[in-house]
């Protein structure tokens, strides 16, 4: 179970959240959100339960940026990145993490099958980045392609993925995200 971005807030956020909970009070705006960047994916689990919902719609970037400069000003500490789709297969993913980066915004969590979960965006996510998840499903190609209907090669391509995340964060003194296998 992630944080939902309690470890982004500050005692005194924590202390002024719970008060007005208490008190029954809302806030200016959320401390943490979840973004769903895509609403497109590559691969086509079976099980998936926004398959029959999804189309190949991704917020624009432009958009994303102001509505991330807004979640800023309105208090908002950390974001949960995952969606309908697979948020790496944003066709800006590298802005959108940058954006998110510039604005000092955390990712909190990163739910991801792990196909893209490459040299183009680890830097970023290395930086910025708490935790990611990884939905890997299965422990052999075989099933795997099976149950996410994508070819077996793409079960190597996540594992292979996941290893060198671990290997740079490794190389990072173990700066970097935690890494759940589901």
């Amino acid at each position: 179970m992630t944080a939902l971005g309690w470890n982004h807030l500050t005692r005194a956020d924590r202390r002024e959240l719970i008060g007005r909970i208490r008190a029954g009070r809302g806030g200016s705006g959320p401390m943490h959100a979840e973004i769903h960047p895509a609403d497109r994916c590559n691969i086509d689990c079976f099980f998936c339960s926004t398959a029959s919902l999804r189309g190949t719609d991704e917020v624009p970037l432009r958009t994303f940026a102001s509505f991330i400069r807004e979640l800023k000003a309105a208090g908002t500490r950390s974001v949960r990145l995952s969606g309908g789709g697979e948020p790496l297969f944003h066709r800006q993913v590298q802005q959108v993490l940058q954006t998110l980066a510039d604005e000092d915004l955390a990712v909190e969590n990163l739910t991801t099958n792990g196909v893209l979960l490459n040299d183009k965006v680890l830097p970023r996510i290395l930086d910025n980045c708490d935790e990611i998840k990884l939905s890997l499903n299965t422990a052999d190609g075989a099933s795997y392609a099976e149950m996410m209907q994508t070819p077996a090669k793409n079960f190597d391509r996540v594992v292979a993925n996941a290893k060198h995340l671990m290997a740079e964060r490794r190389h990072r003194r173990g700066a970097g995200p935690k890494l759940v296998v589901q």
